[in-house]
């Protein structure tokens, strides 16, 4: 007999992060600040500990459980762009 669990893997292939929220209600990660929405449930998320997550498709998310905070695109690539000053 097999049993087989619901596994979500996005989740399990993601990076992991554990925060504690700015008081600006930002978080701070790899060099990203990412910012968090206001909540109706609560008035501000400052001094909150939540999970970051690193998406294999370069998102990110921030969780308190159970509620999702924010989803947040992948780092935008520009392209081979040069800047030259005249003189």
């Amino acid at each position: 007999m097999v049993v087989s669990f619901p596994t979500d893997l996005d989740s399990i292939f993601s990076q992991q992060y554990e925060r504690i929220v700015n008081r600006d209600n930002t978080v701070e990660v790899e060099r990203r600040v990412l910012q968090i929405e206001k909540t109706k449930w609560r008035g501000t998320l400052a001094g909150c500990r939540v999970h970051v997550a690193r998406h294999i498709d370069g998102s990110w998310s921030v969780v308190l459980r159970p509620h999702l905070l924010g989803r947040y695109p992948a780092e935008s690539k520009v392209g081979n762009l040069s800047f030259s000053e005249e003189q």
